[in-house]
């Protein structure tokens, strides 16, 4: 068992999604005792208001032998999951990427989905030695020898 806490963030970007954090909000699940990532739950910025106006617009759309005219209406949702822990970093295993798209039954049903799975890690350990010059004491010179008289 973990003890999660989880945290709610809101993107405040003025273009929801893309590639940006800023445009996506959701929750993220950190395990409290070492602070690590164990899942984040996230969507573009705003989705279910501009979803239900495009549903609605959708429905009210001019329609040609029962097609309507207007583009259906679809989401994202984005499911990361770490599952690995090594040396108290966590890392993902999962990742998620689905669209929704309005379907007949007028239900928001997954059309396309994309998953990604993180297997076989590989941790290389390297060391490295730092040097600084200038911190050595500097031999200390001996006197000049004293002037010789003729």
């Amino acid at each position: 068992y973990r003890l999660l806490t989880l945290v709610d963030f809101i993107g405040t970007s003025p273009n929801p999604g893309g590639t940006d954090i800023a445009g996506w909000s959701g929750q993220v699940a950190l395990e409290s005792r070492a602070l690590n990532f164990w899942s984040v739950e996230a969507e573009p910025s705003g989705q279910s208001v501009r979803l239900d106006v495009e549903i609605l617009r959708y429905r009210k759309a001019f329609a040609i032998a029962g097609v309507p005219l207007a583009s259906r209406p679809h989401g994202w949702h984005l499911s990361v999951t770490f599952g690995m822990d090594v040396k108290s970093l966590s890392y993902p295993t999962e990742q998620v990427l689905s669209m929704t798209s309005l379907a007949r039954d007028q239900k928001m049903n997954v059309e396309h989905k994309v998953t990604f799975r993180y297997e076989d890690y590989r941790f290389f350990t390297t060391s490295g030695s730092e040097e600084f010059k200038g911190t050595e004491p500097t031999p200390q010179q001996p006197p000049p020898p004293p002037p010789q008289m003729p």
